[in-house]
């Protein structure tokens, strides 16, 4: 393995970076990584219920058991998914905010130094 300059990691010296890596993450980078894998885990449930739809007669009592779970799971995820992705419409709009607010003040500075 390599870091960006292209030196040689030992596998000790990797963890350790990535760790550090990791918690570095800001909250707006989580909750864009969340949003990803509750989609894909979304559509893995969503294909998973037309499975076992389109087997049902090969699978037998189980293919009822199976659709309340995939169901039930794809409803929930798809709620999470949605709320994931108002947290981070909210993040948005403060972090824009913030850095409005961070250039008012500069320019404010700026015009009483003149």
């Amino acid at each position: 393995m390599r870091d960006k300059a292209g030196n040689y990691l030992t596998f000790k010296e990797y963890m350790i970076r990535w760790k550090q890596g990791i918690e570095n993450l800001t909250p707006l980078q989580k909750i864009t990584n969340d949003i990803r894998g509750t989609f894909i885990t979304l559509l893995g449930f969503i294909f998973s219920l037309f499975a076992v739809i389109w087997l049902r007669e090969k699978i037998g009592l189980l293919a009822y058991g199976l659709t309340l779970i995939f169901v039930g799971t794809s409803i929930t995820t798809f709620f999470k998914w949605i709320g994931l992705r108002q947290q981070l419409k909210y993040f948005n709009e403060i972090e824009t905010q913030t850095s409005f607010a961070q250039y008012l003040n500069q320019t404010e500075v700026k015009d009483n130094v003149r």
